[in-house]
């Protein structure tokens, strides 16, 4: 069957089973900004993030040329971390209720019209930080389940190997955006956490070894299935692995205690850039259309904290001038940011 049959076929699919659809912002809740402070710093592009405006978590939206805002009405549960598409047109998120837990999809297109959420995969063991391929095919996501003791073996003595270490290991997939068809991504025994996509080059992700007490090496894996190891400084990579429109990396790494953003070129395996993280500033997402012109989406407290806003830093690794541009302003959480360019000639 043909991608545009594919397509085609997940509307109709949309259309007779969707979840509830996109409902309006609560502008009572939310002081809105005008999207001219954004534009006028060059900002552009569509963010995605959860917040929490009452008990359970939302995913919401906002175009920053438009100005225009959303969000994802859940009946019951949660929906949160959210990933735009590379093209800006869909959001993956995480849903949970009372039965259900994974992956579900709102196709936002270049603009973001009332369009219902649908179930892709059901992953009960899922793990925060979905990512997109480049090419908007696939999404990528880790679980926490336990060993296949039997691929242990094929390396390690299962013996010798402490069991806390096999009850939950950290083990790579990817989900066809279209038809859901999962495909395993991680082979060698180990953890592998926060997957990244890199055109050309395979998916990056953290990954720790048995013998490691932390997650202290990069490794990239490919259609192929082969595992390889990128040399490090040997930091500890505590966070998700951002990607920079030019395939670059910006690793959250704990260095001597202390929280440092790194950016790093796998492919020749070097830093380019690197630097304390100033104090509340977390989550950092680069600029998704341009490379180096220092901006990025962060959050300004840790996961959770009602006091959580949304802020755009400029010059976080030190590329230039400091400067801050606040995207939320609201007396409630805001956090997990997700960010892309959008695509309108789609």
């Amino acid at each position: 069957m043909s991608r545009a049959s594919r397509v085609l076929t997940v509307f109709l699919f949309i259309l007779l089973f969707a979840a509830p659809g996109l409902a309006n912002v609560d502008v009572e809740a939310e002081r809105k900004l005008p999207p001219t402070v954004w534009t006028e710093a060059g900002l552009s592009g569509r963010v995605a993030w959860t917040a929490a405006p009452e008990e359970d978590y939302d995913v919401y939206f906002i175009d920053l040329h438009r100005g225009e805002r959303g969000n994802v009405y859940a009946r019951e549960g949660d929906y949160s971390s959210p990933a735009l598409s590379p093209d800006g047109h869909t959001t993956a998120f995480i849903a949970e209720d009372e039965d259900w837990r994974g992956i579900m999809l709102v196709h936002l297109g270049p603009k973001a019209d009332n369009r219902c959420p649908v179930r892709l995969n059901e992953v009960p063991e899922i793990e925060d930080g979905l990512s997109w391929s480049t090419d908007c095919e696939r999404i990528y996501y880790y679980t926490r389940e336990p060993a296949d003791l039997a691929a242990v073996a094929l390396f390690f003595d299962p013996e010798i190997i402490d069991p806390s270490l096999l009850e939950r290991i950290g083990k790579l997939y990817y989900s066809d955006a279209v038809t859901g068809d999962v495909i395993s991504q991680s082979l060698e025994p180990g953890d592998y956490f926060w997957p990244r996509h890199l055109g050309g080059f395979g998916v990056v992700c953290a990954r720790r070894e048995w013998e490691e007490d932390a997650l202290r090496r990069l490794a990239y894996t490919h259609d192929a299935g082969v595992t390889s190891d990128i040399e490090t400084p040997g930091d500890e990579v505590v966070g998700q692995i951002k990607r920079y429109p030019d395939d670059t990396l910006l690793i959250p790494v704990m260095r001597d205690g202390e929280l440092w953003y790194v950016r790093f070129e796998p492919r020749i395996a070097e830093i380019i850039a690197e630097a304390p993280a100033p104090p509340g500033f977390y989550h950092p997402v680069p600029d998704p259309v341009d490379a180096y012109c220092g901006w990025y989406l962060c959050q300004t407290a840790p996961a959770g904290d009602p006091n959580s806003e949304l802020v755009f830093v400029r010059g976080l690794l030190g590329e230039c001038e400091w400067e801050t541009l606040p995207l939320t302003d609201n007396d409630y959480y805001d956090g997990e940011p997700s960010w892309s360019r959008i695509d309108m000639g789609q």
